[in-house]
């Protein structure tokens, strides 16, 4: 298979996780009520989290909410991303960083992929979007403000912001951003993370929001297993 699909996979995986606002984990010491370091700390000894990504503004209006969200599992170790369309799994990619091995499965086109990686992907998604601490480090900002607090799902949350366009952490061209993160005053993780970036150029914003989140949830293979459906072809 092409290298491009993995680099593909690991742009998309990158993208959903800015839309977590995970850059706002780490910030310049504020605290009112939640104290964002431990935040971090919480976010980084995590052993797995599932998450819900629901985006809007995208080219393809077929892959924007309510017509297609992704749902992810994740660890330092594995990593499953299922992208949903009309509630049914439209594609999927699975990353196994202990035998650095991909699958790539597009359910429409009845085809799949599968890629051993090279010790640079590994690397590569490791410090990018697996590793936690590495995550917090590429995704950190300079500066939030604090928002206060409101009730999320009956959830009492407290929230910050940055208005900051680098906190994107993206290869493209960033006009405008904002994003926010509410994280539960009683557990200290994360409940609900909203991002709206504005390309150079670009008049419609692209938001994506981050939610349905399970935290400390222990992820292994039979988690992101993939079995290969026999009618599915190999991809060239």
């Amino acid at each position: 298979m092409k290298n491009s699909v993995v680099k593909l996979s690991i742009a998309a995986a990158i993208i959903a996780l800015v839309g977590l606002g995970i850059a706002e984990f780490i910030g310049t010491g504020k605290t009112s009520g939640v104290a964002w370091a431990e935040v971090a700390q919480k976010v980084n000894a995590s052993r797995g989290v599932v998450f819900r990504v629901r985006t809007t503004g995208s080219q393809d209006p077929n892959k924007d909410w309510p017509n297609e969200c992704t749902t992810t599992r994740r660890s330092p170790k594995y990593s499953r991303t299922d992208w949903l369309r009309g509630g049914q799994p439209n594609r999927t990619v699975s990353f196994n960083l202990d035998t650095r091995t991909m699958l790539w499965l597009d359910h429409g086109r009845k085809a799949y992929a599968t890629e051993t990686m090279a010790e640079e992907d590994v690397q590569s998604i490791r410090n990018e979007w697996s590793d936690p601490k590495a995550l917090l480090d590429l995704l950190m900002s300079g500066g939030y403000k604090e928002l206060g607090r409101k009730t999320i799902d009956g959830v009492v949350c407290q929230g910050i912001e940055t208005t900051d366009p680098a906190a994107a952490k993206v290869s493209f061209p960033v006009k405008s951003l904002t994003a926010q993160m509410w994280v539960s005053v009683e557990t200290g993780y994360p409940v609900l993370g909203e991002i709206e970036i504005v390309r150079k150029n670009a008049v419609q914003p692209q938001t994506s929001t981050a939610d349905q989140f399970q935290w400390d949830v222990e992820i292994g293979t039979s988690e992101i297993d993939v079995a290969i459906p026999p009618d599915y072809q190999l991809m060239d």
